[in-house]
């Protein structure tokens, strides 16, 4: 299964650093050191936040489509973000493929002690 949702990737003004938003996913948000690097973190934020919905077999949340979305910044991060180098996407993933990924790892070898 293919998912594809809009994000907003708003740049740093002193650095390469990317802040990336779902809009359309409450709380869903990632950080890359680089553009690669927030457009890999993008997708492993989007995964996580929807691997449940995958795996109970929940109604996945309505991606806007990108031209629903604006950038919007509010005085305090005018200080702090290029409006003119940020930039809204669709950040793409196989869920299918990520929920295999993580569903097959374990903790092995965890010694829990009681606290009293």
């Amino acid at each position: 299964m293919f998912v594809n949702y809009p994000a907003v990737f708003l740049k740093e003004k002193d650095s390469d650093s990317y802040t990336v938003l779902f809009p359309d996913l409450k709380g869903c948000i990632s950080y890359g050191d680089n553009l690669n690097e927030s457009l890999k973190m993008a997708q492993d934020a989007l995964g996580t936040y929807l691997f449940e919905y995958y795996t109970k077999a929940y109604l996945m949340p309505k991606a806007s489509s990108l031209d629903e979305i604006e950038i919007k910044l509010d005085e305090d991060d005018k200080e702090y973000i290029s409006y003119e180098d940020s930039f809204k996407n669709y950040v793409f993933l196989d869920l299918t493929n990520y929920v295999k990924k993580f569903s097959d790892k374990s903790v092995k070898n965890l010694n829990y002690r009681k606290l009293y």
